[in-house]
């Protein structure tokens, strides 16, 4: 918590900070739900993590949506998994966040249907409003896509998501 706290007073961190943040995120909540899910965090070789700057808190609601939407209501196919990947293309910070989840489609059927679900989630808009403003602010292009991942039958077999932020 200390340290979400204080990366949220920046405009910016180092990559370093905010993995270290990702990762005890990802920890704490592994163990809140009794190891129901594995993660991995894989940063290509030749980055400096500790020298390149992004906006802090833009990876984070993608985890926590793969985790809560994607994986707590995995029932069959085995273990969840969390998957953090990045690597530099060009000037750009390629960050992957995938999942072995239920997909979008079941994650809002399943929403829908409980009562107590029916409220919307705002952290995903709150996070394409501040890609937004920083784009804006810093005349960058930090963008970002969703992509349902299938099996070979069309079964949904998870989520992916592409972040690329401007370095």
């Amino acid at each position: 918590m200390r340290l979400i706290l204080q990366n949220s007073r920046s405009n910016y961190i180092s990559l370093k900070d905010e993995l270290e943040t990702l990762d005890l995120y990802l920890q704490m909540e592994s163990l809140r739900f009794a190891n129901r899910f594995e993660y991995e965090i894989k940063v290509s070789p030749g980055i400096d993590s500790s020298a390149i700057l992004i906006p802090p808190m833009l990876i984070q609601p993608y985890v926590e949506n793969a985790i809560w939407h994607g994986l707590m209501h995995k029932n069959e196919g085995g273990q969840g998994k969390v998957e953090l990947m990045i690597s530099k293309k060009e000037n750009n910070l390629f960050c992957v966040i995938q999942d072995n989840g239920i997909g979008r489609e079941k994650a809002e059927t399943i929403r829908t249907q409980h009562p107590g679900n029916r409220k919307r989630s705002m952290g995903m808009q709150i996070t394409r409003d501040r890609m937004e403003m920083i784009n804006k602010l810093y005349r960058t292009n930090t963008s970002m896509q969703i992509i349902d991942l299938h099996d070979a039958r069309g079964n949904a077999a998870g989520t992916r998501v592409e972040l690329v932020i401007p370095i």
